[in-house]
């Protein structure tokens, strides 16, 4: 991307693009090694015990993950308040659950391909990326002539909007046709830094 900064740079084709070079290599050479390393030192031995620590002394969840949703209770649960992802919904209808304030993506909306799902209902959305850094969740896609899910939202200093899911397909050879559902909107970027699903 270094060539985009010499006399030739094109603002206006970047843009059409939707590409963002600065949001890429922050990406890249901060956001996804810190995000690796803190997941994991909380899911590590060390991580696992400190945290829960933390927890019971404080009597909130501040430090971890959250669960990924069920058959029973399909929404993923929602990151620490301090760090974590958000669990991933489960089922056309389970959404993605919200990441912790400072750092952490949100868990992916479910899927109508998950085992025991309904196979109808509002699609589930992705899940917020963590308040000041992180990646918002995918949205899950419709079922005939429903819309998809929302994209969770990046977070305010840097990350990328989770893509909404695809609409349902259309219903057709029926008296009443009904039109396929719209696809989900897309998340929308960091103030700062990141792009919108």
């Amino acid at each position: 991307w270094f060539a985009n900064l010499d006399g030739h740079w094109d603002a206006g084709a970047m843009s059409a693009a939707g590409t963002d070079p600065f949001s890429d290599l922050f990406y890249s050479s901060f956001y996804e090694p810190m995000h690796t390393s803190i997941e994991n030192w909380i899911n590590s031995a060390s991580g696992l015990q400190i945290g829960g620590f933390i927890n019971s002394l404080t009597g909130q969840y501040l430090i971890g993950d959250g669960a990924d949703g069920t058959v029973d209770n399909p929404d993923g649960g929602n990151g620490g308040l301090w760090l974590g992802d958000g669990g991933d919904g489960y089922g056309l209808t389970g959404s993605g659950g919200n990441a912790g304030w400072l750092f952490g993506d949100g868990g992916d909306a479910g899927s109508a391909l998950d085992d025991g799902t309904a196979g109808s209902g509002i699609a589930g959305a992705g899940g917020n990326g963590g308040y000041l850094f992180g990646n918002g969740g995918d949205g899950a896609g419709g079922v005939a002539g429903m819309a998809g899910g929302d994209g969770g939202n990046g977070g305010f200093i840097f990350g990328n909007g989770g893509n909404g899911g695809d609409g349902g397909a259309g219903l057709a050879g029926t008296a009443a046709h009904v039109d396929g559902g719209n696809g989900g909107a897309g998340g929308a970027g960091g103030a700062l830094s990141g792009d919108g699903g």
